[in-house]
């Protein structure tokens, strides 16, 4: 993701890059359009988990379906490239805000890769 942000930034093409990353927005529109009792907010780091499975189950009013979580398919550990620092900087400070709007948001649920930036 950050290598596709950096292409972005020396080419000057942020706007279609970042629009996909804006949260903001996107939480913001679907609270505006959707009422809250039928949207359930759930983070990809912590999804593949039981708990995670249990807590769709009752938002969708299903049994719970024992799923395989163990097996990664598709882990994109091949993508994972160096980007150098002053790139990882540039795009960590224009997603700041961000973050800061989705840890004042989602609180202890926000998985702890996203605290740290």
């Amino acid at each position: 993701f950050n290598v596709i942000l950096e292409d972005a930034i020396r080419f000057g093409r942020c706007q279609d890059c970042y629009r996909f990353s804006d949260y903001q927005e996107t939480i913001r529109r679907l609270d505006a359009a959707v009422p809250p009792e039928k949207v359930l907010y759930l983070f990809y780091e912590t999804l593949f988990s039981e708990a995670a499975m249990a807590k769709l189950a009752r938002h969708l009013d299903i049994a719970p379906i024992a799923a395989e979580l163990k097996t990664k398919v598709f882990s994109g550990d091949a993508l994972k490239v160096a980007v150098p620092k002053d790139a990882a900087d540039r795009v960590e400070e224009h997603l700041a805000s961000t973050y800061r709007f989705v840890r004042d948001r989602f609180g202890d649920e926000v998985p702890a890769a996203w605290r740290s930036v």
